[in-house]
């Protein structure tokens, strides 16, 4: 708490935590109880509080029905599932290509990746140039051959 206690404070702690000053914040209750002895309008406020808390305490507990259950949570809000979520080393791949492309948004980040793979691919591809193109062409080379030849004794 910040400051001294005010009758406004130990109005909302009565409601939010009943008249018995065990179960008040430990850090605002003596200066809530303080408060009390010097107020007879606060000891007001703490008897309704322990009125309350007799009629709550005298109640019996009772599990709720499978249809107040049912009904209580179609009623709360739902959240809704972000539409894309970056796995923490995705979140650390993204940073990076944020300050390389700047305002490349992270959703973008997968399609501009595969992209440049992509092409990457077909230039090496097309301009990589094999060694043994023309032997290949020719029908002469064989991949498997140099390893048929390490293991000729298999």
């Amino acid at each position: 708490m910040n400051g001294p206690m005010t009758r406004n404070r130990l109005a909302r702690i009565l409601e939010a935590y009943g008249g018995n000053p065990s179960r008040w914040p430990e850090a605002e209750r003596a200066a809530a109880l303080a408060l009390l002895e010097s107020l007879p309008d606060a000891q007001q406020l703490r008897e309704q509080a322990l009125r309350l808390d007799l009629l709550l305490d005298a109640s019996p507990e009772t599990e709720p029905s499978p249809e107040l259950r049912t009904a209580v949570l179609s009623a709360r809000p739902r959240r809704s599932a972000p539409r894309f979520r970056l796995l923490p080393w995705r979140d650390r791949i993204a940073d990076l290509f944020g300050e390389i492309v700047p305002g490349l948004p992270a959703r973008r980040m997968a399609a501009t990746v595969l992209a440049a793979s992509f092409l990457c691919g077909a230039a090496l591809g097309a301009f990589g140039g094999n060694p043994d193109a023309t032997a290949a062409a020719n029908g002469e080379y064989w991949p498997g051959a140099y390893i048929a030849s390490i293991y000729q004794s298999y």
